[in-house]
């Protein structure tokens, strides 16, 4: 019995869900995300938004595009695996290739690290902004990319989200670049950073860890110092600190 009941709520899961979407302008194959922000807390998981800053939460993808809020339909991940038309924001010459949903602007790009909700297999070839079939990855993280534009200097803005890969483009740094990255929540909570695009100016980007070792889980870790494009590091929580799993180019301290 207890399998037949997992397999029922799973093969609800699989079907398109009805929800409702305070988003009144949400476009078909974009990414929805549960409104967390919702102060009726019973409403955070029955509410659905499009991307915004932050948006971390992953609910699906749209079916229809919206001309006002209103009930809707989204596809959602499942165990037995969802196959949904998703735009995808980059050209993809080479499938299947994994996408990532981005919690900016809802459509889907590679360079993520994550396998979770919010990630997926691309079946076949796009070009960019195109609907493409994805399998849809389930798991019990959010696994997102965020491509990010620095500001001129300063502190990172919109934030880099809490989990998934932050793509940073440079192109308008003036000025030094500054982020903070606070304690992780879960243990397996992963995040990565990679500058997509050089800190312009020559300037660079440094990211203090709040709490955070080496590789070799033993030296601390209190910076990591990026300019150059393409360099990356990808850190893993392990309840305690930061760890960091994999780095090139970047500056350790």
């Amino acid at each position: 019995m207890a399998g037949m009941e997992a397999n029922r709520k799973d093969q609800f899961r699989r079907n398109p869900r009805r929800v409702y979407s305070s988003d009144s302008s949400a476009t078909k194959g974009k990414a929805a995300f549960y409104d967390l922000t919702n102060t009726t807390i019973a409403l955070r998981h029955k509410n659905v938004i499009g991307a915004a800053p932050n948006s971390e939460s992953f609910a699906g993808v749209f079916t229809d595009d919206l001309t006002r809020a209103q009930m809707t339909t989204i596809q959602e991940p499942g165990k037995s695996g969802t196959v949904a038309k998703c735009l995808i924001g980059e050209a993809v010459a080479t499938a299947p290739a994994r996408v990532w949903a981005d919690q900016a602007d809802g459509k889907f790009y590679t360079g993520g690290i994550d396998v979770g909700r919010g990630s997926g297999l691309l079946l076949e070839t796009v070009s960019a902004d195109e609907l493409g079939e994805v399998w849809l990855d389930d798991g019990n993280l959010d696994a997102v990319v965020q491509n990010l534009a620095t500001p001129a200097s300063g502190a990172l803005s919109p934030a880099p989200t809490a989990v998934g890969m932050t793509i940073l483009d440079g192109t308008a740094a003036t000025g030094g670049l500054t982020y903070t990255l606070a304690d992780g929540t879960i243990i397996g909570q992963t995040k990565g950073f990679i500058v997509g695009t050089a800190i312009g100016a020559s300037q660079d980007l440094v990211i203090t860890v709040t709490n955070g070792v080496q590789i070799d889980g033993a030296t601390a870790l209190a910076t990591i110092t990026m300019n150059a494009a393409d360099e990356q590091a990808i850190l893993q929580w392990n309840g305690a600190a930061w760890q960091l799993q994999s780095y090139s180019g970047a500056t350790l301290a």
